[in-house]
């Protein structure tokens, strides 16, 4: 029994110690000069300070370049550039999210099913090129999304596919920086049902609620009628449009609500007209009476 404890003993502090000593290795290894091509050490700005300070500093600046980088996506042009004449380009990109928006994913004894949402197809057809270049930009791995996006849209109407490998990570989550997407943010909608996933540009989302298979579900239909309407109005920052919308839980449902309530409370159109301000800077022609 005392041979056990005794060797269990040993195991730990050998574990210990080995432990220890690649976290020295590697803090000095962060802590290092760098090197010219003649291996002579490379004077930097820590060089006035106390060597244990020298190596403390240039660790803690390698590292904090380290994590910046893991944070940045892999490719800083995620789109290409955007069509020239004689192709057309649209003046609008769509970017939508896949999981709970226009699909949702389920369990069963045979393993995972995915459950289109009731007007997907109607949907993508209305709202693709000419009128928004949809980008499918996903929280879920590419080796998943990507097969389930070939039997979603066999025709075509999708333009670009993103998954999670070139989002940013921040604080552990999947962030989708707009900034690398090669295009105008004036021009671009986000249409997702994480608002964390848009942190950084949040006046470009369009916040939806999670979609979990209701069968009776009309959002899609009522998404591509408000989509529809921003194209033909020809807006020309749609930020401020979502900035106003998002406000409510449930954008689309919040639109039809407003004029419901207008319609009730005034007779005429030039009374209705009169009472913009309640409906934000824009309103949809489409949810007008």
């Amino acid at each position: 029994m005392g041979q056990t404890k005794r060797l269990s003993l040993f195991i730990r502090y050998s574990v210990t110690l080995l432990g220890a000593t690649v976290s020295l290795v590697w803090f000095y290894r962060l802590g290092s000069p760098c090197k010219d091509n003649d291996g002579c050490d490379i004077t930097d700005k820590f060089v006035d300070m106390s060597l244990p300070m020298q190596f403390y500093h240039r660790a803690s600046s390698r590292l904090c370049c380290y994590i910046n980088v893991s944070h940045d996506p892999k490719c800083k042009k995620l789109l290409p550039d955007p069509l020239s004449y004689p192709l057309t380009q649209p003046k609008y990109t769509l970017v939508i999210e896949l999981r709970d928006v226009l699909i949702h994913p389920d369990w069963t004894f045979k393993g995972w099913r995915f459950k289109k949402r009731p007007g997907v197809d109607r949907f993508l057809k209305k709202v693709a090129a000419p009128m928004f270049e949809i980008v499918i930009f996903t929280s879920d791995d590419g080796s998943v999304a990507f097969p389930v996006l070939d039997q979603l849209d066999p025709k075509g109407f999708i333009t670009y596919r993103l998954a999670r490998d070139v989002a940013c990570q921040l604080e552990g989550n999947c962030v989708k920086d707009l900034r690398y997407l090669n295009r105008d943010l004036s021009r671009v909608i986000v249409v997702d049902c994480n608002k964390d996933s848009v942190r950084l540009q949040p006046r470009n989302l369009l916040l939806l609620s999670p979609w979990k298979g209701n069968d009776n579900d009309q959002t899609l239909d009522n998404l591509a009628n408000f989509l529809g309407e921003i194209a033909s109005e020809q807006v020309e920052d749609v930020r401020d449009v979502l900035s106003f919308y998002n406000q409510y839980k449930e954008p689309l449902q919040a639109l039809k609500n407003i004029i419901h309530f207008q319609r009730k409370s005034y007779q005429d159109k030039e009374q209705i007209k009169e009472s913009e301000p309640l409906l934000g800077k824009w309103c949809p022609s489409f949810l007008q009476p």
